[in-house]
């Protein structure tokens, strides 16, 4: 297993909010290494207060399923995964993890 550096951390969360200002969205990016611990969290301008903690748990998973997000989102609509609690009620789990998309880098 590689290391993750905090150089590489940082080239992710740069990656994410440029893409971020993309698509013109506000965004908050977390890197997290293949155990889930927290290597770098950055809270987008425009984000809510609560982003960095959403963002992280959004991380955890990916790491913990060996899967990104996104993927996740899809076995959800297929009826394969469980019920996920999202609580803005703007938006679904699914689309919010479309719109965000991850960052997901194996081995």
């Amino acid at each position: 297993m590689a290391e993750l550096t905090l150089e590489m951390a940082e080239k992710a969360v740069m990656a994410a909010q440029a893409k971020a200002r993309e698509l013109g969205t506000p965004m908050s990016a977390t890197v997290v290494d293949d155990a889930g611990r927290l290597v770098l969290s950055a809270r987008g301008d425009g984000t809510g207060f609560f982003t960095p903690e959403t963002s992280r748990g959004k991380a955890v998973a990916a790491a913990a399923f060996r899967r990104p997000t996104k993927e996740m989102a899809q076995l959800r609509e297929s009826g394969l995964l469980g019920q996920c609690g999202y609580g803005s009620g703007r938006r679904s789990a699914s689309e919010h993890w479309r719109r965000a998309g991850c960052l997901w880098r194996q081995g």
